[in-house]
């Protein structure tokens, strides 16, 4: 088939699997990206997350990862959900995190999309699948695909589905018309989401420093949550949204059409109560399916106790108390400071 054909074929395809939207961009190196990247490492800006040091050549060129690569395929899925009356999951955990872990789902898609493609194009497709999760800058093939273009607070944005979706994609050795590039952003001078961080991690447009992210700090990060920082978190126990709730092109955001990323019945009754009284050995079970997991037990647990303090409920205390008879070092340090600080709200 013809690349025109073909493209014509996939973005067809991909949307009759859910996906909405789909771009194309050429195999090649992301030679200003990379540069960015190496300057934030020099800044110290990626925290603990050291691991994105390495490979820095598999991170900025698609064609590190397959043989003969040619175009990259970039698809995007709204996972926008509102659980309304349900204000606890509203306040502290994630939008992206209240459905089924977006991986699976999305590789799940993938795979069926490859499927289309090779049985149309008549032929076995050398590609590789990649979610979040392999060494490659995806925002910025998303940004070179022409689906998004990158936003002050260094999240992909669409003009249609606004920040609210994940991005996923799939070099191959396919030869596929590429679509015009989304270089320039369409923030204008907007910096809405830059006031509103309560920690200040959007250190300028589209710069963040991951060291002072309530996302960083509540997932990816396996310490204590710096003392300066801890109110600031506010009731937060995964993720934060605040640098998207406030963006004007999130305003008329629409549900999901995912089933897998409307939220989980487990998580509509979950309180800050329910963690700090959960037994180590029944978190994997609980969260089975969720991308809450990514946090470990300690770490949600550590998170929740921030919260807790936050939130002023006195009727926590008991809670708190028997995990600082807690052998961890981080949670009966964080429980000392949530209970001083429940206490002084007294």
């Amino acid at each position: 088939m013809d690349p025109g054909s073909i493209t014509h074929f996939i973005k067809t395809a991909s949307s009759d699997l859910g996906f909405d939207i789909a771009g194309i961009t050429h195999a090649g190196p992301l030679v200003n990206d990379a540069l960015r990247l190496k300057n934030w490492f020099i800044s110290g800006y990626c925290g603990g997350m050291d691991y994105m040091k390495q490979n820095v050549s598999l991170r900025t060129d698609p064609r590190m990862h397959i043989r003969d690569a040619k175009s990259v395929l970039m698809l995007g899925i709204n996972y926008f959900n509102n659980p309304g009356a349900e204000e606890d999951i509203n306040n502290f955990i994630s939008m992206y995190a209240r459905g089924l872990d977006y991986h699976s789902v999305l590789r799940k898609k993938m795979n069926a999309l490859l499927m289309k493609v090779e049985k149309e194009a008549g032929r076995r497709i050398n590609a590789k699948f990649f979610v979040d999760a392999s060494p490659i800058l995806e925002r910025a093939l998303a940004v070179r695909s022409g689906i998004a273009w990158t936003g002050k607070n260094t999240c992909v944005i669409n003009q249609r589905l606004g920040s609210w979706f994940f991005i996923c994609g799939m070099i191959s050795d396919l030869e596929l018309e590429p679509d015009k590039s989304m270089e320039k952003p369409l923030c204008g001078q907007c910096t809405e989401c830059i006031d509103a961080c309560p920690t200040g991690a959007i250190v300028e447009p589209f710069v963040l420093d991951a060291r002072r992210c309530i996302s960083y700090l509540t997932i990816e990060n396996r310490l204590e949550i710096p003392q300066h920082f801890r109110k600031m978190t506010g009731i937060k126990v995964f993720g934060c949204d605040i640098c998207q709730n406030v963006c004007p092109w999130n305003r008329k955001a629409k549900e999901t059409q995912v089933e897998e990323f409307r939220i989980l019945e487990i998580l509509k009754t979950l309180t800050l109560q329910k963690i700090l009284t959960m037994p180590e050995e029944k978190f994997k079970d609980f969260f089975q399916g969720s991308p809450l997991k990514r946090a470990g037990w300690e770490g949600l647990l550590r998170n929740a106790l921030v919260a807790a303090g936050n939130s002023g409920d006195r009727n926590l205390l008991p809670y708190v108390k028997n995990i600082a008879k807690s052998g961890s070092h981080i949670l009966k340090e964080q429980a000392e400071w949530t209970e001083a600080k429940l206490l002084s709200n007294s």
